[in-house]
């Protein structure tokens, strides 16, 4: 019987702590898919922004050919990005401007998170006191008093973002994230 107790209570132990680890791995996974997701989708509109293609006209000398060439030439489909010169000479100018337009634009995929150019910060996950899982909230749950919060910093040209987890017991997992964007329409300016 004592033997059996023992067992028990040693079995109860293991559990209770595979458990622990398994609702760790769930929080992070959730606050890694969020964050992938959201920086996935700056990534891509930190290339595109402020990009247009198609063929442009180019004078002899910009398309290379010799003296004797005396009309426009049209480029092959090309890609090049237009900043606003305005914004290049400023210090956080073009940062700024992305910041500015991410928060407003409409594409496909959709944005996942909001972007508020006031105030730069933003909360992208908060715990959920009632999980409901039939309605889909448990996916977007922390623990409790947990946030996860995403800090857009434009500097010159560059936007640096940084991810957190606060509040509640989210210092146990020790979770912080930063990232650095380019611009690409950066090389372009004058």
């Amino acid at each position: 019987m004592v033997i059996l107790t023992a067992s028990i209570g040693a079995l109860a132990v293991v559990t209770a702590r595979q458990w622990s680890r398994s609702v760790d791995v769930d929080v992070l996974d959730r606050v890694e898919n969020a964050v992938a997701s959201d920086l996935g989708w700056l990534k891509t509109y930190a290339k595109y922004w402020r990009m247009t293609s198609g063929p442009y006209p180019l004078t002899c000398e910009q398309a290379g050919f010799g003296s004797d060439c005396t009309d426009f030439v049209t480029s092959k489909l090309a890609t090049v990005y237009e900043p606003d010169p305005a914004l290049c000479t400023e210090t956080t100018g073009l940062a700024e401007g992305f910041v500015e337009a991410a928060s407003t634009v409409s594409l496909t995929p959709a944005r996942p998170f909001a972007i508020d150019p006031e105030t730069l910060t933003q909360t992208l996950l908060t715990s959920d006191p009632n999980p409901d899982p039939g309605e889909g909230q448990y996916e977007s749950s922390l623990p409790p008093g947990a946030t996860l919060v995403r800090t857009i910093t434009p500097g010159t040209n560059i936007v640096f973002l940084s991810y957190s987890l606060t509040g509640g017991n989210a210092a146990a997992y020790g979770f912080l994230r930063e990232a650095a964007l380019q611009l690409d329409a950066s090389a372009w300016c004058p």
